[in-house]
C-alpha cells in the first residue's frame, strides 16, 4: 500500500488525484498481478483503515494571495474606519 500512497493516482497514469476503488484495484493488479473486484476492494480498503473522502471543492479562480491581502490589510482597515456600519 505504501507504493500507492507514494506514487499517487498520477503515478498510475490518471490525470487527477482521486483514488476510486476501481483505480486502487487496478493499481494493485499492476503492482502484484492480483486482481480484485470493485466490491471486494472496497471491503479491503475499509479493513485497512482507508475511508471514503469527499474532495474539497474550490473555485479554480481562487487567488490565495488576494485572500490573504484581504484578511490582513483590507478587512482590518475597514473595521477601524467603521465602514459599512450605520
Amino acid at each position: 500500500m505504501k507504493a500507492l500512497e507514494e506514487l499517487g493516482p498520477q503515478g498510475f497514469g490518471y490525470e487527477d488525484q482521486r483514488w476510486t476503488t476501481q483505480r486502487v484495484a487496478d493499481a494493485i493488479a499492476t503492482l502484484t498481478k492480483i486482481q480484485y473486484t470493485q466490491t471486494h476492494m472496497s471491503k479491503l480498503l475499509r479493513r485497512w483503515g482507508w475511508s471514503w473522502q469527499k474532495p474539497k471543492r474550490q473555485d479554480i479562480r481562487r487567488d490565495e494571495a488576494a485572500i490573504i491581502h484581504w484578511q490582513q490589510v483590507i478587512w482590518p482597515a475597514l473595521k477601524k474606519s467603521g465602514a459599512g456600519t450605520e
